[in-house]
C-alpha cells in the first residue's frame, strides 16, 4: 500500500472513530459532558479492558494517552506494521508486512483501544463540542487565507468543490483544520 493509500486509510480511521464518538453524544449536552456521553457509550465491544478503564472516568490523562499509544503500537506491531502521531492527533500508519496486515492492523488496533487518541485530540482541540467547519471557517479568517466576511457555506463550498482559495498545503490551512482554535499550543 503506498503512503498516500496509508494517509488516506489512516485518515478515514480517525474519521470513522471520530463520527461513532460524536454520534453517541447527547446533543443536549455541552462541551465535556457530550465527550464524557461519547467516552462512555464508544467503551463497548471488541474495546480491550486497559482501554475501557480509562474511558470509565470520561477524562484522558496524558499518562493514559501514552500508555493507549504504546498499547496501540504493541498491537500493530503484531501485523508487522506500525502507527505514528502528528502534534494534532493524526495518524499515519506503516507497514512491513502486506496490505492485508495493515488492513488488519487498523480494524483490530484500533477497535481494541477504544478511539482513545483520536478522543483524547478532539477534546483537546474543541472541548466544547462546536460545529468544526464553523470553528475552521473562523481560522482561515483569523490565519488571513480568507477575507472578513468568509462564512462556512463558503467553506463548505470548497470542499464539495474540492477547491480552495488558499495552498491547502500551507501550515495554516492545517491548523485550521486539526486545530482551529489554537489549543494545544495553550
Amino acid at each position: 500500500m503506498n503512503n498516500n493509500m496509508q494517509k488516506v486509510c489512516s485518515a478515514l480511521v480517525v474519521l470513522l472513530l471520530a463520527f461513532s464518538v460524536s454520534s453517541c453524544s447527547n446533543t443536549g449536552n455541552t462541551g465535556g459532558e457530550a465527550n464524557s456521553s461519547a467516552l462512555s457509550m464508544s467503551s463497548k465491544d471488541g474495546v480491550d479492558d486497559w482501554a475501557q478503564e480509562i474511558l470509565k472516568d470520561g477524562e484522558i490523562t496524558d499518562e493514559e494517552l501514552a500508555y493507549a499509544k504504546q498499547k496501540e503500537n504493541e498491537c500493530y506491531s503484531k501485523y508487522n506494521s506500525s502507527i505514528e502521531y502528528d502534534e494534532y492527533g493524526y495518524e499515519t500508519t506503516h507497514t512491513n508486512g502486506s496490505p492485508d496486515d495493515l488492513q488488519k492492523a487498523m480494524s483490530e488496533c484500533g477497535k481494541s483501544t477504544g478511539g482513545i487518541v483520536s478522543t483524547y485530540y478532539m477534546k483537546k482541540t474543541n472541548p466544547n463540542n462546536e460545529d468544526i467547519y464553523q470553528l475552521q471557517a473562523k481560522c482561515v479568517v483569523k490565519k488571513g487565507l480568507a477575507p472578513e466576511g468568509f462564512l462556512v457555506e463558503d467553506l463548505m463550498n470548497m470542499y464539495k468543490n474540492h477547491s480552495f482559495a488558499w495552498d491547502t498545503s500551507s501550515k495554516e490551512w492545517e491548523k485550521c483544520q486539526k486545530d482551529p482554535q489554537d489549543l494545544l499550543n495553550k
